[in-house]
This record gives structure tokens, sequence and C-alpha cells, in this order.
């Protein structure tokens, strides 16, 4: 048994302005996704500790903005305030800087050359931080838009002489 469809012109150039059409959206669609690199993703965000409450196990943080292309500047920047919650599974690592002797950095004109610098990277606890600090916070779950995050990890330096 044979089956026979039969289409008239106009039938035909409905389906292939049907194909057409639907060709273009998704490649519209797939050239949209890959222009602007999927959805957004963030497992970390950079910030200022503007209060620590060891009492509720939390932070609370200014986060800074940073752009695609990693400028951070007055006309781009924007902030928002952040709650960064604190488990028994978060770590604070606290990297030292010894900062360059005055002969060494006359030597160099004032320029801090990072692999004669030495450094010493510990591991802190909540207590440790304090009002000002810039930290690195990381989390598990991704949440570009949030306010809240349980932090896997908090990482800060300070600089000694």
């Amino acid at each position: 048994m044979k089956i026979h469809i039969s289409w008239s012109g106009r039938q035909w150039l409905e389906f292939v302005s049907v194909f057409i059409v639907a060709t273009v959206l998704v490649w519209f669609g797939f050239y949209k996704y890959h222009l602007f690199g999927g959805p957004v993703a963030s497992y970390q965000i950079v910030g200022q500790v503007t209060e620590v409450s060891i009492k509720d196990s939390d932070i609370k943080i200014s986060v800074i903005s940073i752009q695609k292309d990693g400028s951070v500047t007055p006309e781009t920047s924007s902030q928002k305030d952040a709650t960064i919650l604190v488990d028994a599974n978060t770590k604070f690592i606290k990297t030292i800087l010894h900062r360059p002797s005055k002969d060494v950095l006359a030597k160099t004109n004032g320029v801090w050359d990072m692999k004669s610098v030495t450094t010493e990277i510990i591991s802190t606890k909540l207590s440790d931080l304090a009002n000002g600090n810039s930290v690195l916070v990381k989390t598990s779950t991704n949440n570009p838009t949030g306010t809240s995050f349980t932090a896997s990890e908090i990482d800060y330096f300070t600089v000694v002489d």
C-alpha cells in the first residue's frame, strides 16, 4: 500500500516558509547562547567586611562588582551588601605578605617583586576577621544575584613589615 500526499503550490510555500523561520530562530538562539556565554555562573564574590557577628556565625560584606574585563572603576562599580553564612565546614585562609625592606624597595624604585616576597599561608577562624578586611568568598553553589551565601572558603591577606 502506497501513501500519496499531494500538496498544492500554496501548501509547499507555507511549509518552506515555516521551515525557514524555524531554522533562523534555532540559529539565532544558538548564536545568542554562545555570544553571551550561556547562563551566568558565580561561585565566588569579592568584597570588604563591614560587620562580623561571631554569635550568629555570619559576616556582612559590601560586595564589589567586577566587570567582564576584570576592571573595577567608580563609574562601572556597583556595590551591594551581602550576608555570608559560616558553618562548620567553612575554611578561613589568611595570606601574610612580608613587605620588602627599604633597601630592596630603593633598588626596585618602590616596586614589589612578587617572586621575592615572602608569604605565609595559615588557617584561621571567624574571630580573626575584622571590619575593613578585603575578602574572597568561595561558595559551592551558584548564586550570582543572591544576597546571602554559605561560604565554603574565605580568603584574605595582610601585609606586615
